[in-house]
């Protein structure tokens, strides 16, 4: 029910089309609010960053759950209305899960 708290968007910084939205469903499934945000500048690494430190454990299980390497507390904390948990899937994770 945490889950549901907690908002993620997803943008894609990779060449592949569908990317962000693919990972956002996925994260639906597993039952986070979780929403494509469009395409972001082309990132060579995944990057998951939380806003607070709340959302430390939430993010962790996200970075491990699709494969990313790098977690990290933005340093901008935003507005209460900005999503919790903030991904930009990079070309380390281009190809999907087992393609």
């Amino acid at each position: 029910a945490m889950r549901k708290l907690i908002r993620v968007s997803v943008k894609n910084g990779t060449d592949t089309a569908g990317r962000a939205r693919d990972t956002a469903e996925l994260l639906e499934r597993i039952g986070y609010t979780a929403y494509s945000a469009g395409n972001a500048p082309t990132a060579p690494v995944t990057m998951v960053l939380y806003r607070k430190a709340d959302y430390r454990d939430a993010a962790e299980e996200i970075r491990k759950f699709i494969g990313a390497t790098s977690v990290d507390k933005t340093d901008d904390p935003g507005n209460p209305w900005d999503p919790e948990v903030q991904i930009v899937i990079g070309a380390d994770l281009a190809k999907p899960a087992g393609a």
